[in-house]
């Protein structure tokens, strides 16, 4: 992994019953995503770290179901247009690819809670502010959550000054996202011009900085 790639901590808070010293909920916080968890029938394991084995607690008919690779077909796209989509904001606005008319485009998959991704808003703020006059646009399509609040507070949170969209399936499915952050730079005729896989802050800023410029 890129030494760079750092994931922003997730929170974890705890409530403690007092009767009993016994936990009966707890708080994850991430990065624009919140969950709530109680705590039932709670018990501590007070066995002796020297007496455990781990062969008492495992089932005599326990078997592990070794699955065989499936081979997916997987297709360059660069240099292939890049596929239609129309796709919602987190007000239910739908825009379209073709709504989109800027002689280079950027189009990044992106996840809440993902490190890499959250390191890279700073650059594509900052992409979007120096590229203002020269006909370029960025969009980040969220592919983890479908948590709209969450996204709406993602985006506040990190004062995000680009189009933010929600994937379906399908679209990630035909960009062959299998992780995220990817970006994928597109030219004034939609041809998929260069594709990046994950972010490592400076080698990457430079890689789109080039690719956007060969384009303009």
């Amino acid at each position: 992994m890129d030494p760079n790639y750092i994931s922003p901590p997730s929170k974890y808070d705890i409530w403690i019953h007092k009767s009993d010293n016994l936990p009966y909920r707890y708080r994850r916080s991430m990065s624009g995503n919140t969950s709530w968890q109680i705590c039932k029938e709670v018990e501590l394991n007070k066995n002796k770290i020297e007496d455990f084995k781990v062969s008492k607690y495992i089932p005599s008919d326990f078997s592990i179901p070794i699955q065989e690779n499936q081979q997916t077909t997987k297709i360059d796209l660069v240099g292939k247009n890049a596929s239609d989509w129309y796709l919602k904001d987190v007000n239910s606005n739908t825009i379209g690819l073709k709504d989109l008319k800027s002689k280079v485009l950027m189009i990044q998959f992106s996840g809440i809670g993902c490190g890499p991704c959250h390191m890279s808003i700073p650059f594509l703020k900052q992409l979007v502010t120096e590229y203002k006059a020269k006909d370029f646009e960025l969009v980040s399509i969220e592919t983890w959550s479908k948590n709209i609040e969450g996204i709406k507070r993602y985006q506040i949170n990190n004062d995000i000054n680009y189009k933010f969209l929600l994937s379906t399936d399908k679209i990630t499915k035909e960009y062959q996202v299998k992780g995220v952050p990817k970006f994928f730079i597109l030219d004034e005729n939609r041809i998929i011009r260069k594709v990046i896989n994950g972010y490592g802050k400076g080698t990457t800023d430079k890689e789109i900085r080039d690719a956007i410029n060969e384009l303009i």
